[in-house]
């Protein structure tokens, strides 16, 4: 990691002080807080490189008036955050979380801010855009050829995320208590947005069609405050004007990784019976609390049975899925033995992984059974057992 301190006002630099930070956590720490909706600021910047220009861009927003102010480079062993460029800058005005990336989300950030002020119980769990500028890396003759790159910039958040916290708790124990909590507050917050964006209320939950349907929504992309309070992280995905989704389709996306229904869901492996005792406390918080906040209490309850069987149905999809390509879950246990098994201990092959066994048939029917209840026997039952090959 590189950390640079700069006093803003002279222009002068000192040299790298600060150690690496690898994880998201560490990157977007952020503290809660509920708070009016600033305005959304953006222009262009005369810097050529990004250094200088987040130097140039937290000068802009006034956060150095009373002094000097530290940028850091943020690097990340997570493959999903080494392709982006980060940066956090800590001044006397404030601290501020940078991203440069190379088109520009502007509009998308002027529809989240609409939807805030328009709902400001949701102003505190969805990441707050303060600005988006842009530059031209290089110059000369030719600068103006060059494609810009865009610096957002974001209030900091202290916190880790829901990803981080599952994973925690693989190895310390899954807290059904807390989780179901969170995932409550999960729910009103998912269903709180689609309702807010809905086109005709009164259809069917699989014709509703929604324009707050954020499109990239999973445990890494939520931040768990020290309060327990959540914090939707990746700003860039939400709709921009206009667009629309099916809710019950975003639903059967995203659902399943926060319910754990992929990977060791279909494992023959200890975290197996460890699931099973706390997902139905934990699904039932998450889907109650959605349906409740899409369509009411009076519908809830019609509400919640869809999804069940909207989740089973994947559930179903993804064990077929496993089972006719297991190379393919085989090289995910390999590459993430954390997540989808565990490492040997002791002989030749030590600190290699174990790969799991996928359970069979009749033992999955049993899961889902345990998690979603005997009502959805007929659900189960209409899907017929997997052929391999075909």
């Amino acid at each position: 990691m590189m950390c640079k301190r700069c006093n803003l006002k002279n222009k002068r630099r000192r040299i790298p002080v600060v150690g690496g930070m690898t994880s998201w956590a560490a990157l977007l720490g952020l503290v809660w807080m509920s708070m009016p909706v600033s305005a959304f600021t953006t222009g262009e910047l005369e810097a050529t490189n990004a250094v200088d220009a987040a130097f140039e861009l937290v000068d802009k927003l006034g956060y150095t008036q009373s002094g000097t102010c530290e940028l850091a480079a943020l690097n990340s062993e997570s493959n999903h955050i080494a392709k982006g460029r980060f940066f956090t800058a800590q001044c006397p005005g404030g601290r501020l979380f940078l991203k440069v990336d190379g088109q520009s989300h502007a509009e998308i950030f002027d529809a989240v801010i609409q939807l805030q002020e328009k709902m400001p119980t949701l102003s505190g769990s969805i990441l707050q855009p303060l600005a988006e500028f842009s530059f031209r890396k290089g110059g000369g003759q030719l600068g103006h050829l060059i494609p810009r790159d865009y610096y957002s910039a974001y209030r900091w958040v202290e916190g880790v995320t829901l990803g981080d916290l599952l994973q925690n708790m693989h190895q310390s124990g899954f807290d059904a208590g807390r989780l179901a909590g969170l995932y409550r507050q999960l729910g009103r917050l998912v269903g709180a947005m689609h309702r807010a964006g809905l086109t005709e209320a009164n259809k069917p939950l699989q014709q509703l069609r929604s324009r707050q349907v954020h499109s990239d929504l999973h445990p890494r992309n939520l931040m768990v405050t020290e309060n327990d309070a959540l914090v939707i992280l990746d700003v860039d995905s939400f709709p921009a004007q206009g667009e629309e989704a099916f809710v019950h389709q975003a639903v059967v996306r995203d659902f399943p990784d926060f319910l754990l229904l992929r990977g060791h869901f279909v494992l023959d492996s200890p975290l197996s019976e460890t699931l099973l005792a706390m997902l139905p406390e934990v699904s039932e918080a998450l889907l109650g609390a959605y349906c409740q906040s899409l369509l009411g209490d009076d519908k809830a309850a019609a509400c919640m049975s869809e999804i069940r069987e909207l989740l089973i149905e994947d559930a179903y999809r993804y064990y077929e899925l496993v089972v006719k390509y297991p190379r393919l879950f085989e090289k995910m246990a390999e590459k993430y033995p954390k997540l989808y098994g565990c490492l040997r201990e002791s002989g030749a092959e030590r600190g290699r992984p174990v790969i799991p066994v996928i359970v069979d048939r009749d033992e999955l029917d049993r899961r889902l059974d345990a998690v979603f209840g005997p009502a959805f026997a007929g659900v189960c039952a209409a899907h017929s057992p997997v052929r391999l090959g075909g």
